[in-house]
């Protein structure tokens, strides 16, 4: 079994990129699709906007129209896909590392601006102002 990775992304397919850390694949019609299970090392996100494809992610066969997304998280096991004569879509995938770094960010920012994500600091600055007067 191989690894799905944004690196290995880069190398079949036609799609804009950061580094090894996101992919945008603009037609996934464009890319081959083996029948190959392949195990993911990044995050998939596949939105469907004309036909269907359909996919198995950990033995579970999964089938999406147009208009519907997929996400199939790092780790998980994908094969047996297929697209309809008529699908198109676009696929986003993330690396893992970006999205450790995104929350990381996130987890910093709250510590910027612990009032804003706690309001019972302020409350708490009430109470302890009310109990000294």
């Amino acid at each position: 079994m191989g690894n799905i990775t944004i690196e290995s992304v880069k190398k079949i397919a036609s799609c804009s990129f950061i580094d090894n850390d996101l992919a945008l694949i603009d037609d996934i019609s464009t890319v081959f699709i083996s029948s190959k299970a392949y195990y993911m090392r990044c995050f998939l996100i596949v939105i469907c906007t004309q036909g269907q494809f359909s996919y198995t992610v950990d033995t579970i066969q999964q089938t999406a129209h147009a208009h519907n997304s997929a996400i199939v998280s790092a780790g998980q096991l994908i094969d047996k896909c297929t697209l309809s004569t008529d699908c198109k879509g676009f696929a986003v995938l993330i690396s893992e590392h970006f999205i450790q770094e995104v929350l990381t960010g996130l987890r910093d920012l709250s510590m910027v601006f612990p009032v804003y994500l706690n309001p019972s600091c302020i409350q708490l600055k009430a109470v302890r102002a009310a109990g000294n007067t």
